[in-house]
């Protein structure tokens, strides 16, 4: 059994920083600071910058303007809700979405629920979230300990 003390060689292959997360291997836990991103009305923890897979999105709540959006990996699920589930005909495809709501009440993004395509090109996306730009801050504070 490997302790602290004992040397240790790796090999690093990097394949993307957005698509992974270092852990640190004795302990399990981040080796970057993780920062939230919380929900502009009450401050929860909606998710984590290391979860965005990409930032040039756009979404619009019913007849409202589109807006920057970011494409997220996971969220925070006991801070989320999700509903209002319909079909959407996207530049991608055809998808069934559901509205993200925070716990708060707070509509803030939406959630890629089924692929409606005929060849399920788009099944990569299903369970990924959107999260609007408009409705979260970054915080301040970093967290290492954090889930």
């Amino acid at each position: 059994m490997k302790t602290l003390n004992d040397e240790v060689t790796a090999t690093y292959t990097f394949l993307g920083f957005r698509y992974i997360r270092m852990l640190n291997p004795w302990s399990l836990q981040p080796v970057q600071p993780r920062i939230p991103l919380l929900c502009v009305h009450c401050k929860r923890t909606l998710s984590y910058t290391d979860q965005i897979l990409c930032t040039k999105r756009r979404w619009s709540f019913g007849t409202a303007s589109a807006q920057n959006a970011c494409y997220m990996n996971t969220v925070r699920l006991e801070n989320i809700n999700v509903g209002s589930f319909r079909e959407e005909r996207l530049a991608q495809g055809r998808f069934i979405m559901g509205d993200m709501n925070c716990v708060c009440g707070a509509i803030v993004g939406y959630k890629f629920c089924k692929d409606l395509t005929r060849d399920s090109r788009n099944i990569y996306q299903v369970g990924r979230f959107g999260l609007v730009s408009s409705c979260f801050v970054v915080s301040q504070q970093t967290c290492l300990d954090c889930d």
